[in-house]
């Protein structure tokens, strides 16, 4: 499902900064964002609804954002309030196709976020996800295409508290129908995720959507990629 946005000014994205804010407004607003060559920085979870529309960069280690020491999980809209889950990305409800592409996705230092207590995993300090899309919005029958191309995720070793198997990060990439409707298919392709402490690449609850998952490298990680579920 292919819908037509209008494109966020890429002038107001400075390297060098925290473009939380900004991203964050400008893909609540359904706004595609071209982010041009440098390195920024993302200092809490972008938590985005009913978003679809492109997310890119200039390419592979040419637009890097890094999550922020001291990264601030804020309060999960999905799940109870003692639990938080630090994700740089993440999408509910997309009424329409998903594109992130051409960028490297940063988590660096050994515990890089605030100390908080994740669903699953308990006591953490590192990054949950660095994209994680979540449900097709009601109504959206076809279903969606959620597509990530050409993105690196790179972690780092870390034996602190709140490390998960030796990892600052536990599940890069996510895609997931778990509280929506319709199919919701999945492109993952040319990516290299390095340092993942669980899952690098999970793909589950479908809704009989299908999935072209191929050509990614994955490096140092507890485990490749993952294909729950209601898959076609």
């Amino acid at each position: 499902m292919t819908v037509a946005h209008e494109e966020a000014e890429v002038s107001e994205y400075l390297p060098g900064t925290d473009i939380t804010v900004q991203i964050r407004n400008d893909l609540n607003a359904g706004l595609d964002v071209t982010l041009p060559a440098g390195h920024y920085y993302v200092s809490e979870s972008i938590f985005v609804f009913g978003y679809s529309g492109t997310i890119k960069g200039a390419g592979k280690g040419e637009t890097v954002i890094e999550a922020a020491k001291d990264f601030d999980p804020l309060v999960h809209p999905i799940v109870p309030v003692e639990f938080k889950i630090t994700q740089m990305f993440a999408l509910f409800w997309s009424t329409g196709d998903v594109t992130f592409k051409d960028m490297t996705l940063l988590i660096t230092e050994d515990a890089p976020a605030l100390p908080h207590v994740n669903p699953w995993v308990g006591y953490s300090t590192i990054i949950d996800n660095a994209i994680a899309v979540n449900s097709v919005s009601q109504g959206v029958e076809n279903g969606i295409t959620i597509t990530i191309k050409d993105v690196d995720v790179i972690g780092e070793n870390s034996n602190k508290p709140g490390s998960h198997n030796g990892k600052n990060l536990i599940y890069p990439l996510i895609v997931t129908n778990w509280f929506g409707t319709g199919p919701i298919n999945a492109v993952i392709k040319n990516c290299e995720i390095k340092n993942a402490g669980e899952q690098a690449i999970e793909y589950f609850i479908a809704y009989e959507g299908s999935g072209e998952i191929k050509d990614n490298k994955i490096i140092d990680s507890n485990v490749g990629i993952w294909l729950g579920w209601g898959l076609e």
